[in-house]
């Protein structure tokens, strides 16, 4: 059963576009039978092999082959992925750990600079924006989605908080200067957008040969490119206008919040005063 249930999914498997060079463990080629059974952590099992043609994505190509399996496979036979399918399914798997790592890294360092948690609130906010972007830029370009795009997206991470640091830092400069927060909002906006823009602009001129495919291998590394290109162009823009908003948002709350405490606090002092 197992032999002649292999057979058949190799036969599926080579109907299936972007697949190339399918072949199984233990076939005869004359019968295109499988005449030899391996075992695999004692369970007996057959391997079933393909090359992905060029200009096809990986887990496109992955998801037609499971299809495919789960129309063959009878009861008591279970498909496993090995090789570059199961990679890519462990990174997408390990990848919101690692993130959510990075991330909280990232705002314990920004808390020692600013000596507050509003600054690295407005940051931990405004990441999504390069995240959008990113997914869109992949859509849209047909690029697959796995590590080398996931590395992108870390990339990303790191210029976004760039980009925020440089608005609020200038912000409280202002601010200790005498100007009013909108007023100190306002100025911010002129004076940093010129470099963030010089930043953001050098950056995706530097990405886009690998974007556009130039020089050998380029076709695994385009992803990352297409990917940090489309998070930089829908986070620098939003970025201008979002953390101002975030900032000033989060500051009426932060205020409002230690106020209500700090006079809750002074009501409980005077009740128990007039004990």
């Amino acid at each position: 059963v197992l032999g002649n249930t292999a057979a058949d999914l190799k036969t599926r498997i080579e109907r299936l576009p972007g697949l190339v060079d399918v072949e199984a463990t233990g076939q005869n080629n004359r019968s295109n039978r499988i005449t030899e059974i391996e075992h695999v952590n004692g369970q007996r099992g057959v391997y079933v092999r393909a090359s992905l043609n060029q200009g096809h994505r990986l887990g496109d190509a992955t998801e037609e082959v499971v299809k495919v399996a789960k129309m063959v496979l009878p009861d008591g036979v279970r498909l496993e992925l090995w090789g570059d399918s199961a990679l890519s399914s462990h990174v997408l798997g390990s990848f919101a750990g690692t993130l959510t790592l990075s991330v909280t890294c990232m705002l314990l360092v920004l808390i020692l600079p600013f000596g507050r948690l509003l600054e690295p609130m407005v940051v931990g906010l405004s990441l999504p924006l390069s995240i959008v972007g990113a997914m869109l830029a992949l859509l849209i370009t047909q690029s697959d989605f796995g590590m080398i795009s996931l590395i992108g997206l870390i990339f990303l991470l790191g210029l976004l908080d760039k980009n925020a640091l440089l608005l609020m830092d200038y912000v409280n400069q202002l601010r200790r200067a005498g100007l009013s927060r909108t007023e100190a909002i306002l100025e911010t906006g002129v004076v940093r957008l010129r470099p963030i823009i010089m930043t953001t602009a050098s950056t995706i001129l530097g990405m886009l040969p690998l974007a556009l495919g130039f020089g050998a291998g380029a076709e695994l590394r385009q992803p990352m490119a297409v990917a940090i290109i489309g998070g930089l162009l829908t986070s620098t823009l939003l970025s201008l206008i979002v953390v101002p908003v975030l900032y000033s948002l989060l500051e009426d709350c932060w205020v409002g919040l230690f106020s209500g405490i700090a006079l809750r606090a002074s009501q409980k002092s005077e009740v128990r005063s007039q004990k």
